[in-house]
């Protein structure tokens, strides 16, 4: 046997070996985007948020409600495509913040009479490292998705609220926990891992409010926010206030 057929021989059998241990998998799902996209392959997956009633001004006692009520076919963003998405588990939270007298006050939920649907999991914070949070999840439920914060508004003020998805920080942070995610399927998936963007979906009153958000991005969050055309933070951030369903408003006696 010549040299070049026993070195070819050695390299078979040592695949085989290898491949009898699994350390080659065939059979692993490969992610390949048939559709052209703005961000790289990656899910951007549209949560909206609608206010009602929508105004910038408010008097105390008035109600106002942000509710998620939206159907399972959910538009991708980046890759411009809506797809039937059948039970993921989103897990909204929000924040809300107080601005009385040109000062901050983190009591934005507190202050007010806060009515969050038992089905939703709620769960409230008032000692967070930011201010009051409101935790919980989405039915699923006839082919849509639920979830809603109701409030009495009970406090003169300005406010800011904020409403994000733990899918987003868990990711950022690269820790466990999104596997129950990550794990459902769609016809037309072709990315491995989503990026949730939290929509509000009317006019979010940030103009009349760029000081607090620049307060609350340089103060509060650290300088984290920007904004694509650079009304919210100047210095720019990785996130997006209106990719978090910023809504700017405020409460008159």
């Amino acid at each position: 046997m010549t040299l070049m057929l026993r070195n070819l021989m050695f390299c078979v059998i040592g695949f085989c070996v290898l491949n009898s241990c699994n350390l080659f998998d065939f059979n692993e799902e490969v992610f390949n985007c048939p559709y052209e996209n703005r961000w790289g392959e990656t899910h951007y997956l549209v949560f909206p948020v609608t206010v009602e009633p929508h105004q910038y001004r408010y008097q105390v006692g008035d109600t106002i409600v942000f509710a998620s009520n939206f159907p399972d076919s959910i538009y991708d963003m980046n890759m411009e495509q809506t797809f039937k998405i059948e039970g993921f588990p989103f897990r909204p939270f929000a924040f809300m913040f107080r601005f009385r007298n040109d000062s901050l006050k983190r009591d934005g939920f507190r202050v007010n009479e806060v009515h969050v649907p038992e089905e939703n999991n709620p769960f409230f914070t008032h000692e967070s490292v930011y201010t009051d949070v409101i935790d919980g999840e989405t039915v699923y439920r006839d082919e849509a998705y639920h979830f809603q914060i109701e409030m009495i508004l009970k406090t003169p003020g300005k406010y800011v609220f904020l409403q994000r998805d733990w899918y987003n920080d868990i990711r950022i942070s690269d820790r466990e926990g999104n596997e129950e995610a990550n794990a459902v399927e769609f016809e037309g998936r072709c990315a491995e891992g989503f990026s949730l963007i939290i929509q509000q979906t009317g006019e979010d009153h940030t103009d009349h409010m760029y000081n607090e958000l620049y307060y609350l991005d340089e103060n509060v969050f650290r300088g984290i926010y920007g904004g694509e055309d650079g009304r919210y933070a100047p210095g720019g951030g990785l996130r997006l206030f209106e990719q978090e369903a910023v809504y700017c408003f405020e409460v008159v006696e």
